[in-house]
C-alpha cells in the first residue's frame, strides 16, 4: 500500500511540477518497487507532464510462462480499477487547484 501511494504521489507531483523532471528510469524504479511489493508479474505506466511530454515505462513480464517481457505494445486487461484511479487522481488535482470539475476531458493519442 505504501508503494502504491508513493507512486500516485510521484505521478501527481510530476504532472503538476514540471521542474520535478520525472524521467523513464525514475518511473521504471517506482514501478519495479510496486511490482515487487504487490507480487505482480508486470506493471506499466505513462505520465503526461505539465509541459506536455510523456514519460513511459514498463517492468516485469507480460507472459510469465513464455517469459515475454512487458512493453508498450502488449495489451493488458485493466478491469475496473482504471476508473477508480482516474477518479481519485482527478479529485486530488481538483483539490490542488490544477483542475476544475468543469474542465473538459479529452483524449490525445501519443505517437
Amino acid at each position: 500500500m505504501i508503494v502504491r501511494m508513493c507512486l500516485l504521489i510521484a505521478v501527481v507531483f510530476a504532472w503538476t511540477h514540471p521542474a520535478f523532471g520525472l524521467d523513464e528510469e525514475e518511473l521504471r524504479t517506482l514501478l519495479e518497487n510496486a511490482r515487487a511489493e504487490l507480487k505482480m508479474p508486470g506493471l506499466r505506466a505513462a505520465v503526461r507532464l505539465a509541459d506536455g511530454s510523456i514519460v513511459r515505462a514498463a517492468v516485469g513480464l507480460a507472459d510469465v510462462e513464455a517469459n515475454i517481457p512487458l512493453n508498450d505494445t502488449i495489451g493488458m486487461p485493466g478491469g475496473s480499477t482504471g476508473k477508480t484511479f482516474v477518479a481519485a487522481l482527478t479529485m486530488l488535482l481538483v483539490e490542488d487547484g490544477t483542475l476544475s470539475l468543469d474542465d473538459p476531458a479529452s483524449f490525445a493519442h501519443a505517437t
